[in-house]
């Protein structure tokens, strides 16, 4: 991530944007350290990352919605088992649980992609789609501008002391945490690789 942070230094706040929306959540880890250290602040860059994964989300939708006879998007479903056996479950997942397909889809690495899309496919809503994209971003980013803010405030002062080692820790448990959450989410939706397998067999 060094050389996200160099870019950060030297464009500020042009870049955020760009590497928000390539990067994800785990850039504005970075930001929280920019902010703690006065070269960036909180509340613009905040925005503007919440910016950089709204627009993608909304484009995922409305592929999902208004382009579903284009190619690439029937194989996005296909590749991540959203064929035609799982659009029904798809459904009832996003329209029974819509913030928390929306949270296992956003919070999933590699995931979000074909789940965003399949809300479009399935026709949720978007009165009930970007409320709870939003709450979601809002959340997360928060989250880790924070973390980010408040590990380099204490890493700063205590870089070598116990709480230092303490809030490293914190982190990567919580990053575990979220791991393992998505996984047995992506198991528990069928999209394991057993269930494909069985599928074609």
């Amino acid at each position: 991530m060094d050389h996200v942070t160099g870019l950060m230094l030297t464009y500020r706040y042009a870049i955020l944007v760009p590497i928000g929306f390539i990067e994800g959540p785990i850039s504005s880890f970075i930001v929280g350290t920019l902010v703690a250290s006065g070269f960036l602040q909180a509340v613009p860059a905040y925005l503007l990352y919440v910016a950089s994964d709204i627009f993608p989300d909304a484009i995922l939708y409305g592929l999902g919605r208004y382009g579903k006879n284009l190619a690439f998007v029937k194989r996005m479903l296909a590749e991540h088992d959203g064929a035609a056996d799982s659009i029904e479950r798809l459904r009832r997942l996003w329209f029974d649980h819509t913030l928390a397909t929306m949270t296992v889809s956003k919070l999933a690495y590699g995931f979000a992609p074909p789940m965003l899309v399949s809300a479009g496919f399935v026709n949720l809503p978007p009165r009930r789609y970007f409320p709870c994209a939003l709450l979601i971003t809002l959340l997360q980013y928060a989250l880790f501008i924070t973390l980010g803010y408040y590990f380099s405030s204490a890493f700063t002062l205590i870089s070598r002391s116990l709480i230092g080692v303490q809030t490293l820790a914190a982190i990567v448990i919580l990053f575990a945490i979220v791991y393992s959450f998505s996984a047995r989410a992506k198991r528990r939706l069928g999209f394991s690789r057993e269930q494909k397998e069985a599928r074609k067999k």
